[in-house]
């Protein structure tokens, strides 16, 4: 699915990376910790990223997947984005105006409106996929749907649209700053720099430590690259136009015999049992040489 521009599965040799490469690595604060392939955050705990690099985030989704541990403790975010020399910010926020519920937290409220009709949570432990939507509209206004596991809560229209750029950064218990406490443990958070659609959402799945076992390279092309996000940095170059837009997402053009990806040697490519795996549309009956 094209437009990631920001992954964190917490996943064992990526535990505080961003598989994009967009963020820098996160910092974790006051005890919090990545166990199990889940960022898990106490009340008054922190991680937050190194500065982003990436595209420009104008319209975009942020979702997370998380288990709540503690129903109570109010106010803090799965998923932030600050600016933060003017403390400008967007976020996923949990029970800061209403008790329970979900809302699109933002700078002295500029772009927050409480979801209707929202949605209550009442039980630990489950875990669920939370998502913002922002669509630029033009003329400085924005348009915010919120979701819960795929299912639209909220939908509305506010000013002050801002299009966050370098050097902005992601942020997991605060909203903002250091206010706000979260009480959870975060599967796998996501930033797009498009608009989902519910259905979109609802087909997106968490990373699982079954699915990234012995893992050594990924290479989903979406974003425009040939970035590998295995966490085992085998990033590969392009050569002539191999990547453009695909079936699903972008993938790779790989007719006329002068479009390829190199992917040079590393020491966890070094293996005598291994497992390729690839997904290909053929545009006429033949015999391809997909991976060499």
């Amino acid at each position: 699915m094209g437009g990631l521009v920001g992954q964190w599965t917490f996943e064992s040799g990526a535990e505080v990376r961003d598989l994009t490469g967009h963020f820098g690595d996160l910092t974790l604060q006051n005890g919090a910790s990545v166990v199990n392939g889940s960022l898990n955050l106490d009340a008054g705990q922190a991680a937050l990223s190194g500065a982003y690099a990436g595209p420009a985030l104008g319209s975009k989704t942020m979702v997370a997947w998380l288990r709540l541990d503690n129903l109570d403790v109010q106010t803090g975010s799965p998923l932030s984005i600050e600016q933060v020399d003017v403390h400008g910010f967007d976020a996923i926020v949990y029970g800061e105006r209403q008790s329970h519920r979900w809302m699109a937290s933002s700078d002295f409220f500029n772009r927050t409106q409480d979801f209707n009709p929202g949605f209550q949570e009442s039980t630990t432990g489950e875990l669920v996929q939370v998502a913002i939507t922002y669509e630029d509209l033009g003329g400085g206004l924005v348009r915010i749907r919120g979701y819960r596991d795929g299912i639209q809560i909220g939908d509305s229209t506010s000013g002050n649209m801002h299009t966050w750029n370098h050097g902005v950064i992601a942020k997991f218990g605060p909203r903002h700053a250091a206010f706000g406490s979260l009480d959870a443990h975060i599967d796998e958070a996501r930033i797009y720099n498009r608009v989902l659609t519910a259905s979109d959402l609802a087909a997106l799945s968490v990373v699982t430590p079954t699915a990234t076992n012995n893992l050594v390279g990924h290479w989903n092309f979406d974003d425009g690259t040939a970035r590998d996000s295995s966490g085992y940095d085998n990033h590969g170059v392009p050569t002539g136009g191999a990547i453009v837009d695909g079936v699903l997402g972008r993938g790779l053009d790989l007719r006329g015999g002068g479009n390829f990806i190199t992917i040079s040697n590393s020491a966890s490519l070094q293996t005598h049992q291994f497992t390729v795996a690839y997904w290909t549309k053929l545009t006429v009956p033949q015999n391809p040489v997909i991976v060499t």
